[in-house]
Formats: structure tokens, C-alpha cells, sequence
């Protein structure tokens, strides 16, 4: 003998296996349009005493042409490299057709107690 739901179930039944067999977690690969595709360093420290506390970064994370030349704290390195590693780039990026020229030189100084970057 074949057991059925009653009819007023079914929709009820059908949504809550729906929800129970959808992935709990986002998909990783699905770029949130809104996301930007460069770290904001706006509020970041820049403060320093020696060079050793700057370090140089490269916000523009999807660009594939770049070079690490803006400066922050030392120790907000882990910070940016947390940041850098959520942004999700486009799966196509016209700038992978680019042939990038070599970076200038350029080192993490501290100036006047704030990081800065300097062209060498």
C-alpha cells in the first residue's frame, strides 16, 4: 500500500526540504556586485617611528598591473592581507590581456612619524 502526503503539505513539505538541502554557506566564486575590488585604505594607520614599522601594499587587488607602492602600519599588515584575500575579482578581467611594464623601485619610509612610499 503507497502512502501519499495530503495535498495541503505538499508546498510546506517541498519548502522545507528546499531549505534543508540548500548550502548553509555562500558560494565563494559568486562575486557580490557591490563588493569593491580594491581594499580601502582610508582608516588604516600610518603611523611610525623607524621604516621598519611601514610596510607597501597593493589595494587594487583584481588589476593585474600594479605595484605594491601605497604604504601602511607594519602592523596593519594582517589586516590588509585579510581584507586583500576576501575581494573576489570578476572571473573575466580585460586587464589579463595587459602585457605590464616592470615596477619602479619603491621602499617603505617613515616620514615625519607617517608612513609614506619613496621611489628609488
Amino acid at each position: 500500500m503507497r502512502r501519499s502526503v495530503p495535498l495541503r503539505w505538499s508546498a510546506p513539505l517541498a519548502l522545507a526540504l528546499a531549505l534543508a538541502c540548500s548550502p548553509s554557506e555562500p558560494d565563494n566564486h559568486q562575486r557580490d556586485a557591490n563588493a569593491p575590488a580594491r581594499v580601502d585604505l582610508t582608516d588604516y594607520e600610518l603611523a611610525c617611528e623607524v621604516d621598519d614599522d611601514c610596510a607597501l601594499v597593493k589595494p587594487d587587488v583584481c588589476s593585474h598591473c600594479g605595484c605594491a607602492s601605497e604604504p601602511i602600519s607594519q602592523h596593519e599588515l594582517a589586516r590588509f592581507q585579510h581584507e586583500r584575500d576576501a575581494v573576489v575579482c570578476p572571473e573575466h578581467n580585460p586587464d589579463k590581456e595587459i602585457v605590464c611594464g616592470s615596477c619602479p623601485g619603491f621602499r617603505a619610509r617613515c616620514q615625519q612619524r607617517r608612513c609614506a612610499a619613496e621611489m628609488y
